[in-house]
């Protein structure tokens, strides 16, 4: 089977632009792998392609034995339909989680004998945030690992910035993977691309992580559970108050909440909150509201809550890898 790897920051548009691909592929198995241990993008991707989930951790470190079980599985079902006559799936996409190395996981599929012959790595897909991703370029030394392994870059939400501020980022992202293919898109269409800048001056200098700079503090995942009494205008001033005066701490944000309409998908990306959408009737996943970020307090999140609207209830705090 062929493989691809997806990978990007958290919030990057991976979900959305794996949905748009999957379209009319029918051949294809995906895999997602969630930080959090609430799963909310298989949601939007189990109604274009069968899912499976990895949930509560990164494949490239503490979820990796389970990825090399998923995917032998998968290999094994793929023998078992072509034995039968049966038809059977000819590519499997790999969405990694926001804070996986997609390096590592290669590396990952690399070193197990039955994944390399039944596995073959077609190319590393990374997507950058048009918003966001220049600053994450610049404060996350994951974002720049996530790029300059890539054999294609595809920058979303490219109607969300200025041509000149694409034109700049992809000019940064061709300095970092000068092999890679640049790529622009919108809702996972593919659009024109503006001419890169090269980046001049200290952006040069920044294009790699400087030697001996600090890293970040690992980021955790906080999963609310808001009660059920919980009314749709209350949360969302909730969030927007939230990541309006903690939108620097908060770096994703994406759940599944019950409204009058029907379960919506909630997500925002540090302090810029996405449309939501409802969730397709009979869609599985559990109700929730994870929120992934720096020095979060999960106690004060859910009395932060209850203020607002209905009681909450903490149901996990993960650690980051």
């Amino acid at each position: 089977m062929r493989l691809t790897l997806l990978g990007g920051f958290l919030g990057s548009g991976k979900t959305t632009w794996l949905r748009h691909r999957l379209r009319g592929h029918d051949d294809t198995l995906v895999v997602v792998n969630e930080f959090a241990g609430c799963a909310v993008d298989d949601v939007l991707l189990a109604a274009v392609a069968p899912t499976t989930v990895i949930a509560g951790g990164c494949c490239c470190c503490t979820h990796r034995d389970e990825l090399v079980a998923v995917l032998r599985d998968l290999a094994e079902q793929r023998h078992a339909g072509l034995s039968a006559g049966l038809g059977a799936a000819r590519r499997v996409v790999l969405e990694t989680s926001g804070m996986a190395d997609p390096a590592a996981v290669a590396q990952a599929i690399a070193g197990d004998p039955v994944l390399v012959s039944n596995l073959v790595l077609d190319e590393i897909v990374v997507t950058v945030d048009a918003v966001h991703g220049a600053d994450q370029l610049e404060a996350e030394p994951l974002a720049v690992a996530q790029a300059a392994c890539a054999d294609r870059i595809v920058i979303t939400k490219a109607d969300a910035a200025g041509t000149d501020d694409v034109a700049r980022l992809a000019g940064r992202l061709a300095a970092l993977a000068p092999r890679a293919r640049l790529e622009a898109a919108v809702l996972g269409e593919a659009v024109a691309l503006p001419e890169p800048v090269a980046p001049a001056g200290p952006a040069a200098a920044a294009a790699a992580p400087a030697a001996g700079a600090t890293a970040p503090a690992v980021p955790v995942a906080v999963t609310l559970t808001p009660g059920p009494e919980t009314g749709w205008p209350e949360l969302a001033v909730w969030l927007s108050a939230l990541l309006h005066h903690h939108g620097d701490r908060i770096l994703r944000v994406k759940g599944l909440v019950r409204t009058e309409a029907g379960r919506m998908v909630l997500q925002a990306v540090g302090p810029s909150v996405q449309r939501p959408e409802l969730a397709r009737p009979g869609a599985d996943g559990d109700d929730g509201l994870v929120l992934i970020g720096r020095d979060l307090d999960a106690a004060l999140l859910a009395r932060s809550l209850r203020a607002f609207a209905a009681p909450a209830r903490v149901l996990a705090e993960v650690p980051g890898r």
